[in-house]
């Protein structure tokens, strides 16, 4: 089972990182993205970035009842959703490159 880390909690490692009272973090890219890039709307985190290093791929879900209706409308939403310019804007705006 895996955990998940709240945003305070987020914002606290990569703090810790940029007072280099650690040396790295591993954890998912898009929420570090994300953390550094909207710490640099505040003009902290200019020296950090997350390194193009995948140690394990990581799926995520949206949990749904067994046999739900949905599934199919979620699935070809998402996909429809992906194939689309939007997706890659908002890509950008929340996490950049």
């Amino acid at each position: 089972m895996r955990s998940c880390i709240s945003a305070n909690r987020l914002t606290e490692v990569v703090t810790s990182l940029e007072a280099r009272r650690v040396d790295a973090v591993v954890m998912d890219a898009p929420a570090l993205k994300y953390e550094i890039l909207r710490g640099r709307e505040q003009a902290r985190f200019e020296d950090l970035e997350v390194l193009p290093y995948e140690f394990e791929e990581q799926n995520y879900a949206f949990a749904l009842q067994d046999e739900s209706e949905y599934v199919e409308v979620l699935n070809r939403a998402l996909l429809s959703v992906r194939k689309s310019l939007a997706w890659d804007t908002e890509v950008l705006r929340y996490i950049g490159k």
